[in-house]
């Protein structure tokens, strides 16, 4: 990189990093309101998605205003959290504006920039930070669907690696997924739903570690050439998780459409 792109990325840090100083403390009782499109067109426009340390930058933005009940603290890391009922998460009502507002701009934001082949530990810490706390404040039986098919595209992204993603980048990709399916199944306390999710994280831990939180940026850690697609077992199933929510509340059919990130348009 030459010194004026250097220098116009360096820019683009501090102004970020501005932001993120006049949102730390922030409240608001609606997201819709405190994220504003002229204040958010900006953070989710492609020149920030260029740089590992921008794109840290703005999901520590939007933790500011999202988290409006401080859990992040509670989180501690990128990793299968054991028990998440004992973090004793706080929450409140949840707003139809919000969740709205959430479904068009943060789940294409989180999926373009899970596949960012610059990605390092802290990018996919602050991801799952990211889903966590949306899970938190914002998921209904609506939302949950919502971050199950975004979790699944992901997951089949990594898996068919269409753009040739290193492969540091497809397993940190499916230790993103393992970690937040692990917290979501704990959060929606279904018992069949955890069961699915632990099953598929102890066979990984044993056969494939590369595709946990806790190995996959090890420095030991051997990757594979590529990743096993015949291995059902390796990965969580639409059709075992539709399964697991069949029952009131959950429209589970929407799990078979495929989440496509779609383009904002203001």
């Amino acid at each position: 990189m030459t010194a004026a792109p250097q220098r116009g990325q360096r820019s683009k840090c501090d102004v970020v990093g501005v932001d993120l100083q006049v949102t730390s403390g922030f409240k608001s009782k609606t997201m819709a309101a405190a994220l504003p499109s002229p204040f958010l067109d900006p953070l989710f426009s492609a020149s920030l998605m260029e740089d590992s340390e921008l794109r840290q930058l703005v999901l520590e933005i939007l933790h500011n205003i999202i988290d409006r009940h401080d859990n992040r603290a509670k989180l501690r890391g990128f990793r299968i959290i054991p028990n998440v009922a004992a973090l004793k998460f706080k929450r409140e009502k949840i707003s139809k504006q919000d969740v709205t507002f959430m479904k068009k701009q943060l789940y294409r934001h989180i999926y373009l920039g899970s596949k960012e082949e610059d990605n390092v530990h802290k990018n996919y810490e602050l991801l799952f930070t990211t889903l966590a706390v949306l899970t938190i404040e914002l998921a209904n039986e609506e939302v949950v669907i919502d971050l199950i098919r975004l979790s699944i595209a992901l997951q089949d992204m990594a898996l068919a690696n269409e753009e040739k993603l290193p492969m540091e980048t497809c397993c940190g990709i499916m230790a993103l997924v393992a970690a937040y399916l692990n917290f979501l199944s704990q959060m929606i306390a279904n018992p069949s739903f955890c069961q699915h999710v632990s099953k598929v994280v102890e066979l990984r831990s044993l056969d494939a570690p590369y595709l946990l939180p806790e190995h996959v940026f090890r420095d030991n850690c051997s990757l594979p050439d590529s990743l096993d697609k015949e291995d059902r077992s390796l990965y969580f199933q639409t059709s075992d998780m539709a399964e697991c929510l069949t029952g009131p509340g959950y429209s589970v059919d929407r799990l078979s459409v495929c989440y496509v990130p779609q383009a904002t348009g203001h």
